[in-house]
Formats: C-alpha cells, structure tokens, sequence
C-alpha cells in the first residue's frame, strides 16, 4: 500500500492534472504483477501498521554494517520473510501476514493474480 505523490501518479491534492498510472512505481508494480492500493486518507489504524514495519526495517538497517549492496538486499528478504511468516500480528487475530493472507485469498479469491507464498521476493 502506498499514499503519496512519491509513489503513484493516481491522485493529486492541487488538482492540478488528471489522474494516471503512468508513475514509475505503478508501471514497476504492473509489470510484476503487484497489485498496489492505495490506504484511505486519515486512517490512522492503517497508517500505524506501515510506520511500525518502517521502524522495524529502519532500525535493522541503522544496527547493522553491510558489506555490499547484495548484504543489504539479502538481509532486507529476511527481515521480510521473517516479518511475513513468523511474527504474529495483533490487529490480524495473533495470525502472521502470510495466514492472514492465505484465509483472504481463500475466501475472496476472485481477488488475487497469484496464490500467496511463504518466500520473500517477487515473481519471475
């Protein structure tokens, strides 16, 4: 989920162009077959869920020296992994993000390109 100019071209608050997807983050995630939506305006609950996965990335990234770019990526898709399957989630019933996930895609099917999966990473 995404809600700024920074990453999609779909809305914009001086009004001053039309709408579009056309915004480098929209074509990426179109081109990997990301579904991306955007989160309400003033819903903190929502906005609260990002900024603590924001903090958590950003603090591994302040505690931790990285040798490369690759050492920053690998460990960037295990802190992700690990936040996805393994670290359960107040405001998803104590479920991780991945069985919160599969239970969705299970009973609102109609809505997913792609099955969830248990790795970090996009689809090729």
């Amino acid at each position: 989920m995404a809600r700024g100019k920074d990453f999609t071209g779909r809305f914009f608050a001086l009004r001053a162009r039309a709408p579009s997807s056309e915004h480098e983050f929209n074509q990426l995630c179109t081109e990997l077959a990301i579904q991306d939506s955007l989160t309400p305006p003033k819903s903190p609950h929502t906005n609260g869920i990002l900024s603590c996965f924001k903090g958590r990335i950003s603090g591994v990234l302040k505690t931790n020296r990285f040798d490369s770019a690759l050492d920053v990526d690998q460990t960037l898709m295990r802190c992700v992994h690990l936040y996805n399957t393994q670290m359960s989630q107040t405001a998803l019933r104590s479920r991780t993000l991945m069985h919160a996930m599969k239970d969705w895609q299970k009973s609102h099917p109609h809505i997913f390109i792609k099955s969830p999966r248990n790795h970090a990473g996009c689809y090729s």
